[in-house]
C-alpha cells in the first residue's frame, strides 16, 4: 500500500534507485506469495 501511494505521487517523476529495488522486492514476494 504505502509503495504503490509513493509511486502514484511520484508519478511522471524519476524514483530514486532504492524504491525502485524496495518495489521490485516487494513484487518479487507478491509474486512468490
Amino acid at each position: 500500500g504505502d509503495l504503490h501511494t509513493a509511486l502514484r505521487k511520484r508519478k511522471g517523476r524519476p524514483l530514486p534507485e532504492s524504491v525502485i529495488l524496495d518495489w521490485l522486492s516487494h513484487l518479487a514476494i507478491s509474486l512468490s506469495l
